[in-house]
């Protein structure tokens, strides 16, 4: 985190997300019939390291404030603990870290919107705006301090809760355009969506999820979810030493 306000020593169009973009065009480009792209941007993420002039867009001024309470530190639960006294943690506990980090991942976000605009010119431009659905949507979130957390480890809003835009230019969707669904959807929907969007069959014995088919076509879902899943393996955490769990037990699984 000591060189995150240092440019990278790659120049912006080589560095992760506009060299990702650049190959996702060429793919769409080259792609004869119907072609699906998975355009998985590895960044905002470590190192936060980013190429100018990204690395100095954004000051410590731009930075929300951050969400956590003494209490929670206090006489934590046996699970919160080992994760919110680990080093990262304890890093983005500190002012002087999250001032000095989160303005260069504000700046990574910024490069994914803006290589995001790259992509849907390509579109517009090639004719493929109108008959291309596109879904926007992430893994997971990061704490970056808040409730004296690091990174992306349990389950709290910074963490789980992520964007899901999704446009489909038929007709048959357009009366949801610009609409807020407030339901329960899961990421595991998503592959299902894309399956049915396709009008393939789907192999419910290999794929979950639901298809969200029914709200952009604004019809009442027959599935309805009551609640939402999130699950991480912490196998391979540090935390799991110290909540003396083995890595291949269930309990390594929450």
């Amino acid at each position: 985190m000591k060189n995150a306000n240092r440019p990278a020593n790659t120049d912006e169009p080589d560095s992760e997300t506009p060299w990702l973009a650049t190959k996702a065009i060429w793919i769409m480009d080259a792609a004869q019939g119907p072609w699906c792209a998975h355009v998985s941007c590895i960044k905002p993420r470590w190192p936060c390291i980013a190429s100018a002039p990204r690395h100095d867009m954004y000051t410590a001024n731009d930075i929300v404030p951050v969400v956590r309470d003494r209490t929670e530190i206090n006489n934590p639960h046996p699970v919160y603990n080992p994760f919110a006294s680990n080093r990262i943690a304890k890093s983005f506990s500190t002012d002087h870290v999250r001032g000095k980090v989160i303005p260069v991942y504000i700046g990574l976000i910024k490069q994914c919107d803006d290589q995001m605009e790259r992509l849907f010119r390509y579109l517009e431009d090639a004719g493929q705006d109108k008959d291309a659905m596109i879904i926007f949507t992430s893994d997971h979130g990061d704490y970056l301090g808040d409730h004296w957390l690091g990174e992306k480890d349990l389950f709290h809003t910074p963490a789980v809760k992520v964007p899901l835009i999704i446009y489909d230019p038929r007709e048959s969707a357009g009366g949801t355009r610009g609409v807020v669904c407030r339901d329960l959807v899961e990421a595991i929907d998503v592959t299902t969506t894309i399956t049915d969007a396709a009008g393939c069959e789907l192999p419910s014995h290999i794929v979950e999820g639901r298809s969200l088919m029914p709200y952009l076509e604004n019809r009442e879902h027959p599935e309805p979810q009551s609640h939402a899943i999130s699950e991480y393996d912490c196998s391979n955490h540090p935390a799991r030493a110290g909540l003396k769990v083995a890595p291949r037990t269930p309990g390594c699984s929450w």
